[in-house]
């Protein structure tokens, strides 16, 4: 008996050509969606208008710091700044640089009493003389600079700190008209120079690296809606940072309720590349569904194939605006099709319930909508968070990278940049290499043995230590340099990142195998109204690709010429 029989075989593996669907032949095409019922009708309905109503109330208190704290709850409008900008900014008026600061606003006090032909710069001088502090050395070409402007100028700050305490600027020049409005003017501009936080509010969490706070928003008639971002890392402040916290006591927000409503043309979801409504259908040169690769962590690719292929037709957008900074919940869309029936739509959230699969936008923790019974489900939050829409960002001024050293057993802080008091970057780790202290130079044919590999200046020990809860942290540590009979000279960490002022515990959590990195930089932005504002503010991502500065002990290397054995 003989089998004959037609097989087909794929030349390409990935079936990228069948998927493409190219034809040349238009009537072929006609009688393609002929056979596969596309000219055939339907009695379905169609949307024309959908009606949506929202309602939304803004969020009206803030608090920084982690919930068991006792920091003081703000009025979100009396920060009058950027909820970002509330949340990063630190107090640059007594930083490292605050020196510098001050000297340049003394300036700008001189160039408005020039323009206004007042005399009294020896006046300022001699009352208020700025007092520099010692010079560390880590940048003198910037302490020269700093000098300069401290014979030039005078102390700021310290005359802006008494005219607050409502004390005279002992300057007769400037207690009488029109002197006192050019001092006055020049007040304004220095508190609105940079952005401060406030001191009892602080948000920056050492030990965690990471920013902590939270908001919270109450709807007429329903609980208060507390905000909580316990790992905002900094750089770009959206409302995935937020987690609605349910267990943490109240803040006391207002009450308010505001509405909006829209009644508008159903418009299908489209987006630039997607697939035509019918299969056979002609489409643009961009669309080619034969190229669409998708790995298997590709998740966000594979969604918009399959919404695109499978369910394209039954999406449609309804634009709402709603202003920044406010809690928002969809109470009612409704639906009129093309039989002039009208169909009220709830959320797929709703409908799902607690065992729902959907959950795109919504805030973790939110319950909204898992009652057991339908009756008491409601859609769920949606925060629209107060977004900068562009941010101008400095070189960092400070860079540390925190790496873990399994040899030594600890890890290391390595401060890359600091600002120095002049406020410059200051390239430590660059310093630290030109300190190095050169190896020995053994003798002709002989071995080198180190005890152990040296640590360079800019490296800072984080030793592990567990408290008496049982935590365990990294404790900021000190090297030791020289030793004599009566004191050892130790240096440690210079920069604000690693708070050389203060100890220093981070959560040996917080601090990954690959390492972290941790930067300050300036930023500005400007508001809604167009008023620019300046902060310094710090961002934590992941460390680059680098090599852990491991000790290593008792090292042996055959220098170049030895015998290959030693005796």
């Amino acid at each position: 008996m003989t089998w004959q029989r037609l097989e087909g075989s794929a030349i390409d593996a990935q079936l990228t050509e069948a998927t493409e669907a190219r034809l040349a032949d238009p009537l072929w095409l006609l009688g393609k969606q002929w056979q596969v019922g596309e000219l055939t009708g339907d009695d379905a309905a169609t949307p024309v208008l959908i009606e949506a109503k929202v309602a939304y109330t803004p969020i009206t208190c803030f608090q920084g710091g982690a919930p068991n704290e006792s920091s003081p709850i703000l009025e979100r409008d009396a920060l009058d700044v950027p909820l970002e900008t509330a949340v990063e900014c630190e107090d640059v008026r007594h930083g490292p640089a605050a020196q510098r600061l001050s000297a340049e606003a003394g300036m700008q006090l001189f160039r408005s009493l020039e323009a206004a032909s007042i005399k009294a710069r020896a006046e300022l001088r001699a009352a208020w003389p700025l007092k520099l502090s010692a010079d560390d050395g880590l940048d003198p070409h910037g302490r020269q600079q700093l000098e300069l402007l401290a014979r030039r100028s005078f102390d700021a700050a310290a005359l802006i700190a008494k005219l607050e305490a409502g004390e005279s600027p002992n300057v007769s020049a400037l207690e009488h008209a029109p002197g006192a409005s050019v001092l006055n003017a020049w007040r304004k501009w220095y508190a609105e120079l940079f952005s401060l936080p406030d001191k009892k509010a602080a948000t920056w969490d050492a030990q965690r690296m990471e920013y902590r706070f939270r908001v919270s928003a109450r709807l007429t008639g329903e609980p208060e809606v507390l905000l909580d971002a316990p790992e905002y890392s900094g750089g770009h402040l959206d409302w995935y940072a937020f987690d609605l916290r349910a267990d943490l006591p109240e803040l006391g927000a207002r009450e308010a309720r505001r509405e909006r409503t829209v009644c508008v043309a159903a418009i299908p979801a489209r987006f630039a590349g997607q697939a035509a409504s019918r299969f056979w259908q002609v489409e643009d040169s961009e669309v080619w569904y034969g190229d669409l690769h998708v790995g298997s962590t590709d998740l966000a690719r594979a969604a918009i194939g399959a919404y695109a292929m499978s369910f394209g037709d039954d999406w449609f957008q309804v634009p709402m605006r709603l202003p920044p900074g406010v809690l928002a919940r969809v109470e009612q869309v409704s639906v009129r099709d093309t039989f002039g029936q009208r169909r009220q739509i709830r959320s797929c959230a709703e409908l799902d319930g607690p065992e729902r699969a959907w959950r795109y936008f919504e805030l973790t923790g939110d319950a909204s909508a898992d009652a057991p019974k339908l009756a008491d489900r409601k859609s769920p939050w949606l925060f629209m968070a107060p977004v900068l829409p562009a941010i101008v960002e400095s070189r960092p001024l400070e860079e540390v990278l925190f790496l873990r050293d399994e040899t030594a057993n600890l890890c290391w802080g390595v401060e890359l940049k600091i600002e120095s008091a002049a406020g410059r970057r200051v390239d430590r780790a660059a310093l630290a290499r030109v300190a190095r202290p050169e190896p020995p130079v053994p003798t002709d044919g002989a071995w080198l043995y180190r005890l152990s590999t040296t640590v360079l200046d800019h490296q800072v020990p984080l030793v592990p230590v567990r408290t008496d809860d049982g935590a365990l942290y990294l404790q900021r540590g000190r090297l030791a340099t020289a030793a004599q009979s009566a004191s050892v000279t130790t240096r440690g960490a210079l920069g604000e990142i690693l708070e050389s002022g203060k100890p220093l515990l981070i959560s040996d959590a917080e601090v990954p195998t690959t390492g972290m990195r941790v930067t300050r930089s300036w930023q500005m932005a400007r508001t809604q109204a167009g008023k620019p504002v300046v902060w310094v503010g710090r961002r934590k991502t992941a460390a680059p690709p680098r090599r852990s500065p491991a000790l290593v002990f008792d090292e042996v290397s055959k220098p170049a010429g030895a015998a290959d054995t030693i005796r």
